[in-house]
C-alpha cells in the first residue's frame, strides 16, 4: 500500500493550508465603508434595504472574502493535484 500513499510532507502542507483557509474564513468580517459588519447585518440589508446602492455595497462586502482566500485556495488546488499524481 505504501506506493499509493501521499508523501507525508505533502499531506502536512495540505493540512496546514486547509487549516489556514478555515481560520481566514471563520474570522473574516465584511466591511461596508471600512466598518466591519456581521453576516446577519448583511442579510438584513439585502432583505430590507430599499436603496439599491446600499444593497450593492452589502453584496460586494459579503463577497470580499473571495479576494482574501483565492491565493490560498489556488495553492491548495495545486497541492491536491500533486497528491493525486503521487
Amino acid at each position: 500500500f505504501i506506493p499509493n500513499q501521499i508523501p507525508r510532507d505533502l499531506l502536512e502542507k495540505i493540512a496546514k493550508l486547509e487549516s489556514h483557509i478555515a481560520f481566514l474564513y471563520s474570522n473574516f468580517r465584511p466591511k461596508i465603508h471600512g466598518v466591519p459588519v456581521t453576516e446577519n447585518e448583511i442579510r438584513d440589508i439585502l432583505k430590507k434595504e430599499t436603496d439599491v446602492q446600499k444593497r450593492k455595497e452589502a453584496w460586494n462586502a459579503s463577497k470580499a472574502i473571495g479576494k482574501e482566500l483565492a491565493p490560498s485556495i489556488l495553492e491548495l488546488v495545486d497541492l491536491r493535484n500533486l497528491a493525486a499524481k503521487s
